[in-house]
């Protein structure tokens, strides 16, 4: 079947579509016995973002005819002064859109490439620090693999639910991928850090996670670093709390574990 955009002449074309003088001329119009319908095209950057349809009486004299003529102008004005803050609004919509995990909500990946630098900008400025969280679940594929992923994303959607729900709304909280967060804990110092993440891990202990008449207990582990402390190099204080994410896996999970120099045996991150 042919989608409803397809059949939308104004749309497909970009030109202004009237039924006044060709009544059949919309497929899909269900009144065009009773109604004139005039479809405006909204253009901006040569893209059609959308159609104005406007309706009237039945076009059967010259009075409705001028009429119609004056307020379709009247309407284009509008529309061309319209149009920029239309234009502005959808695309801070699309971005919005595609820095934003579809799961959980939270920010994502793309979210935090297009916003640090000048997140660090303002750290540095105030001479701040920032403590970076490199948060997994333990087993997550367990879930998946017994339950099913859709009790696998309750799972997670819950965990980001507790992840809000424990750190401060100053804080950034990221999806960066599968069962992997990361936090941004900005203008916090190394104990705070640890104090937050210790609180993060006991809130996910204690919680038991519901899907699907299904109840869970999951852990998570954590690797936590501190901007500029570790490294003024923000990326490679990522891999720093990577790595210590990854020495709270080997040691036992659902634990968390500061980043030392000594896990760092490489000057490639």
């Amino acid at each position: 079947m042919m989608s409803s955009s397809r059949l939308c002449r104004a749309k497909r074309t970009g030109e202004v579509i009237s039924s006044s003088g060709y009544p059949g001329i919309c497929p899909v119009f269900p009144m065009a016995d009773a109604m004139t319908h005039t479809c405006v095209p909204m253009i901006a950057s040569g893209k059609v973002l959308g159609v104005v349809q406007f309706l009237s009486l039945f076009i059967d004299s010259p009075e409705r005819v001028e009429a119609l003529r004056v307020t379709l102008h009247q309407a284009g004005q509008y529309l061309q002064e319209a149009l920029p803050v239309l234009h502005a609004k959808r695309l801070a919509s699309n971005l919005q859109e595609i820095t934003r995990d579809s799961l959980t909500g939270l920010a994502n990946r793309r979210f935090l490439e297009n916003n640090i630098n000048p997140l660090i900008a303002g750290l540095n400025r105030r001479q701040s620090k920032m403590g970076i969280l490199m948060c997994d679940m333990d087993f997550f594929k367990k879930v998946n693999d017994k339950h099913g992923h859709d009790v696998g994303d309750q799972v997670l959607k819950t965990l980001a639910m507790i992840m809000q729900n424990n750190v401060r709304a100053s804080y950034i909280t990221i999806r960066y991928g599968g069962e992997e967060f990361f936090i941004l804990l900005t203008d916090c110092d190394a104990d705070k850090v640890m104090e937050v993440a210790e609180e993060l891990r006991f809130a996910v202990e204690e919680q038991v996670f519901r899907a699907e008449n299904i109840s869970l207990q999951k852990t998570i582990s954590i690797g936590d670093s501190l901007y500029p402390d570790d490294t003024d190099a923000f990326w490679k204080c990522v891999k720093f709390a990577d790595i210590a994410l990854y020495h709270a896996k080997d040691t036992g999970r659902n634990k968390a574990i500061r980043f030392e120099p000594e896990m760092w045996q490489s000057d490639r991150y």
